[in-house]
């Protein structure tokens, strides 16, 4: 009768197929990190495409003008009262993760707006703005503490942008995880001013333009563009 014995494994065995293990880890990990980024990014352009079809819906329906901002009397006040409350309070967007980039997670203060893409908030630029008026055509139609922009009056909507990747700055010039609704692109923003610089969020800037399209922009871009201060993936300020 003959016995027979399971064969086990060698210490030094189990030792290299740990190392194994451990190699391809290390191989496979970087790949699929770049591919939740990559997923990431395009959940981003995509949001903002239905940013954008939301937003020109919204200027049917009102004469073909867009409220990009109200300013409440007294900061406890200012609730909703950028794009994105709009867009909420019409349905014109079914979900309210459409109006943030997925690198950021949800966060409110006071119930205020400090969570949604960006939008150029041209009342402090206005030298910008009447710089390319031959251009991009007389759209602003601002009364008082209300914002607009007129689509009808614009002579170039592909060339205009409506809604971008943001991010915001502390007021020790650190990154925070918040993108803001507001957008002065011209100047770096801390916490102080409740307005938010382009972000370069997946290395580029996502955008959507009043034509309706929405594509991704190098830093270059935006340079040429005329959008001169914005803040990388890493928080660090490019200007």
């Amino acid at each position: 009768m003959s016995c027979h014995f399971a064969r086990r494994f060698t210490l030094i065995e189990l030792l290299v197929v740990i190392a194994i293990i451990a190699i391809l880890a290390s191989m496979l990990l970087p790949a699929l990190s770049k591919a939740k980024d990559k997923a990431k990014a395009a959940t981003c352009l995509n949001n903002l495409k239905q940013c954008i079809v939301g937003t020109l819906q919204y200027a049917d329906d009102y004469d073909s003008y867009v409220k990009t901002r109200q300013t409440a009397p007294g900061a406890n006040l200012e609730v909703d009262t950028s794009w994105r409350g709009r867009m909420l309070w019409g349905k014109y967007l079914s979900s309210e993760d459409i109006l943030r980039c997925p690198n950021f997670k949800a966060q409110t203060l006071d119930h205020r707006v400090y969570d949604a893409y960006g939008m150029f908030f041209h009342m402090e630029n206005m030298s910008w703005y009447n710089a390319r008026k031959d251009l991009h055509g007389a759209y602003d139609a601002s009364k008082g503490i209300d914002i607009y922009f007129v689509t009808l009056k614009m002579k170039a909507p592909s060339l205009i942008m409506a809604h971008f990747d943001s991010r915001r700055l502390t007021s020790s010039l650190a990154p925070t995880t918040r993108c803001l609704p507001m957008v002065n692109p011209l100047t770096i923003n801390t916490a102080q001013s409740q307005k938010g610089n382009i972000g370069l969020n997946h290395g580029v800037a996502n955008a959507a333009f009043f034509d309706g399209h929405a594509e991704s922009w190098s830093a270059n871009q935006i340079t040429t563009y005329g959008f001169t201060k914005m803040i990388s993936h890493t928080g660090a300020i490019i200007q």
